[in-house]
């Protein structure tokens, strides 16, 4: 449990997430290395490195769903339960069998749910549709029942909260840390409207209705600038096509932050999936950081999502699924400035004094320190 320092070991697993995940490594890893814990972050990469405090101890690369289990899971338990650490904390749904392995050799552990996974499988589009919702109802037994066997649970949002035990469930969302906050008020706009698109790029996170959005807007002085890794073909030939899409790939976080803030509105069109529909924004990134810089968010009109911007003042809704409706949302705040500074600054404000990694770190901080005295 302690090392030759005398500092105790925690230790993250992951097989679905990349090594520098923002929520693993960026925020939960290094502020528990920073508080004194001894951290490392086993997950599937081609070496073991050090970075910023944080080991990163590497293990095969799954080449497909049936080697991952196969393989990566058992090298995952095998490599865990090496480091003989005080307390594990698992990310990934598929790895409750293995938090289960080390339950059952007297660990603590932390299952951490970053997504409605059971709202997930019923939307998948790889399983046959009627098995879909027979899956989905066995996954919401199957995660509640064994949850109960672990020291802790984290949740990333309030809806997904409402599924696990209260008394062992704490809610740690993922805003950036006040550092990102921007200092200032935005300043007046200069030159074409900036839309800022960030993160997976894909049809169900309202990608191409955006870009079908463009031809009708009236006014055309508008950049669409799209941050994130550009994996499927038909998207890339889309976005040739326009002069006005910008693409920057996937960038590192100081970058990412520069070029967020020179942006004028957030997009955020999750389409109406079944995976979006409880869908609260309580545990988006890319939410909190638009807000973070003062800029405004035009977002999907989902429920949940809506009631939690509307508390804030800091977006406008939209029909996400109609291009028409989402280009006179554009127009409309790109014809009223004022507006777009006054939402920009209720998200920038509300970032500063509630929503900030501070805050979560604190929380954080103390559910480990009640897992590690537990016994």
């Amino acid at each position: 449990m302690l090392n030759q320092r005398g500092k105790a070991t925690v230790c993250h697993l992951s097989s679905a997430h990349n090594w520098y995940d923002e929520r693993i490594f960026q925020k939960q890893a290094k502020s528990l290395a920073q508080a004194g814990y001894r951290v490392c972050f086993i997950v599937p990469r081609d070496r073991s490195v050090e970075v910023d405090g944080v080991r990163i101890v590497a293990v095969p690369q799954a080449r497909g769903r049936l080697h991952r289990f196969l393989v990566t899971h058992p090298c995952l338990l095998r490599a865990a339960l090496r480091e003989h650490a005080l307390v594990y904390h698992f990310h990934d749904p598929e790895l409750i069998l293995v938090g289960l392995c080390l339950r059952v050799f007297g660990n603590r552990v932390i299952y951490d749910v970053h997504e409605d996974y059971e709202q997930i499988l019923s939307g998948a589009v790889w399983m046959p549709r009627p098995i879909r919702r027979l899956i989905s109802i066995f996954w919401r037994f199957f995660e509640c029942i064994t949850a109960r066997a672990f020291n802790a649970i984290i949740v990333v949002d309030s809806q997904i909260r409402e599924k696990f035990p209260p008394g062992k469930t704490e809610m740690i969302t993922n805003p950036p840390p006040l550092a990102f906050v921007r200092d200032k008020p935005k300043l007046e706009r200069s030159g074409p409207l900036k839309l800022i698109y960030l993160g997976a790029i894909a049809e169900r996170r309202g990608v191409l209705k955006i870009i079908e959005a463009l031809p009708f807007l009236t006014n055309g002085d508008v950049e669409l600038h799209v941050i994130g890794a550009v994996n499927d073909v038909r998207l890339q030939s889309l976005f040739s096509r326009d002069p006005r899409i910008i693409c920057h790939g996937r960038l590192p976080w100081n970058e990412t932050r520069a070029t967020i803030a020179k942006g004028d509105v957030g997009l955020m069109l999750f389409q109406p999936t079944p995976a979006h529909m409880s869908f609260t924004g309580e545990g988006n990134t890319k939410l909190f950081e638009f807000m973070a810089l003062g800029i405004p968010v035009l977002f999907s009109n989902l429920p949940r999502l809506r009631a939690f911007i509307d508390s804030i003042g800091a977006g406008l809704a939209v029909d996400a699924t109609n291009p028409r409706e989402i280009a006179a949302a554009i127009d409309y705040l790109h014809e009223n400035p004022e507006l777009c500074h006054r939402l920009g600054e209720n998200g920038r404000q509300a970032v500063r004094e509630r929503f900030h990694w501070e805050k979560e770190e604190a929380k954080l901080l103390a559910l480990y320190s009640r897992v590690a005295g537990s016994r």
